[in-house]
């Protein structure tokens, strides 16, 4: 009984060492794989997870404003003791290129304005019942004026400034004058200021008509002759001297005269070259007179009654100002009176009440009334570029649109001084036409024409 009990014991003895033999195996490998996952989790995980960290730390991303860390107000996902991964900020914003200014501003070339002595030539522009010094007198009859830049052979470059003005040919028709004489190509010099006209044929060849030497003006009253040397005092109160030689000429109303009508009070306009004292040694002396300009309201024997175009007071030779306001004036004429229309001589009966005038002369002190030595009517003026020759019907093309012209026996043709005729008168030459305008139509009857004249720029 003992031995069966034993072994019955024996038996429930021998399987419970095995089963606890089992379970201590079971239990280290249980604990075997939480090892392994332990170490997993705690060491090689982690690692990774600050190799990625300090990668990200050292390697800035391109463009960044700072190396690309974790955001610290980033929300962490997974992994442990706060190694997560926070929201990046955009790549650092790039500002554009360096803002380039522009290209210096080159400003324009020299400002041409309208070519001298566009304006209405000596003579023609009113100046209102006054004593004192006329400007000095226009410059021709319009054209271009520049300094005599170059000269080669037959061309002639004139320049303001830097800029070229004209380059073109003169021929054997050309003309040339220096204070109202004669002169020849040889005689111009490199650094004077010449007024040039010029023309286009048809082939667009530019030619030169007429050159003039334009000279330097002093005027005033004369107060002081010592010998050839002239003491002028001028509207402002200042003096000039003028210096005469055996060369220089001396002219009273377009007619020669004498030195020795060169006296004290006696206002005068002279031409010629500064010297270097600031003298001017002169080759022409105008003599000048009292002016007046209006329209003429009345014609009574010798008396013409105007509307005189007064300007305002303006002095006269002592400084003083005269009222030259606009007011009607008697003008008087006498056998010795002179009288012209667009360059012609014409006779008293040819004057119509209504005609514009320029009367030169004596005026009263009071400036109510003058005795006209000459008296020039002013005509109306078409000037532009011929489009159309008819006959005796030429069309031109103005600035503000297109005129028409009539000629007939009477009309004179001039390029420059030299005289010319309609056969002249082609498509594409500039001219400039002086006559009267029928009101109905508005065509002009010339009395006189000019060729060779340049368009006046447009103005802006």
């Amino acid at each position: 009984m003992d031995t069966n009990d034993n072994t019955v014991k024996g038996k429930h003895s021998g399987h419970s060492p095995n089963r606890r033999r089992w379970n201590y195996k079971t239990l280290l490998g249980i604990l075997s794989v939480l090892a392994l996952l332990f170490f997993a989790t705690n060491v090689i995980s982690p690692s990774s997870s600050t190799v990625s960290a300090q990668s990200a730390t050292t390697t800035p991303a391109a463009g960044s404003t700072a190396p690309a860390t974790n955001d610290p107000n980033g929300t962490t996902t997974g992994g442990r003791d706060g190694v997560g991964r926070g929201n990046r900020g955009g790549p650092q914003g790039q500002g554009g290129p360096q803002g380039q200014g522009g290209p210096q501003g080159q400003g324009g070339p020299q400002g041409q304005g309208e070519p001298q002595g566009q304006g209405e030539p000596q003579g023609q522009g009113p100046d209102g019942a006054g004593k004192g010094n006329r400007g000095g007198p226009g410059q021709g009859q319009g054209g271009l004026s520049g300094t005599l830049s170059n000269v080669e052979g037959n061309t002639l470059t004139l320049k303001r400034g830097n800029v070229i003005v004209i380059t073109a040919t003169v021929n054997s028709t050309t003309t040339y004058t220096e204070a109202g004489k004669t002169i020849s190509l040889s005689d111009l010099k490199v650094g004077e200021t010449l007024q040039v006209r010029d023309t286009k044929a048809t082939d667009g060849t530019v030619s030169i008509t007429t050159v003039e030497v334009v000279l330097s003006h002093a005027g005033g009253t004369i107060s002081i002759v010592n010998g050839n040397t002239l003491t002028l005092t001028r509207p402002d109160g200042s003096s000039s001297k003028i210096n005469l030689s055996a060369a220089t000429s001396v002219n009273d109303l377009g007619k020669a005269a004498n030195a020795s009508d060169l006296k004290a009070g006696v206002n005068v306009e002279a031409e010629g070259n500064f010297a270097s004292d600031g003298s001017l040694d002169a080759k022409v002396v105008n003599i000048q007179h009292d002016r007046l300009g209006g329209t003429i309201t009345a014609i009574n024997g010798n008396s013409l009654t105007i509307q005189s175009e007064g300007r305002g007071p303006k002095p006269d030779a002592t400084g003083s100002n005269t009222n030259t306001s606009a007011k009607t004036v008697t003008v008087t004429v006498a056998d010795n009176t002179s009288y012209l229309a667009a360059g012609q001589s014409i006779k008293l009966a040819n004057l119509a009440v209504g005609d514009s005038i320029d009367a030169v002369g004596n005026l009263a002190s009071d400036g109510n009334s003058l005795a006209a030595l000459q008296i020039e009517v002013r005509y109306p003026r078409y000037h532009g570029q011929v489009t159309a020759v008819d006959g005796s019907t030429i069309t031109i093309q103005e600035r503000d649109g297109t005129r028409t012209i009539l000629v007939n026996d009477s009309t004179r043709y001039l390029n420059g001084s030299a005289s010319a005729s309609l056969s002249d008168v082609k498509v594409g030459v500039n001219v400039d036409a002086e006559g009267r305008i029928d009101s109905t139509n508005n065509q002009l009857t010339a009395l006189v024409i000019q060729l060779g004249q340049p368009q006046p720029p447009t103005r802006p």
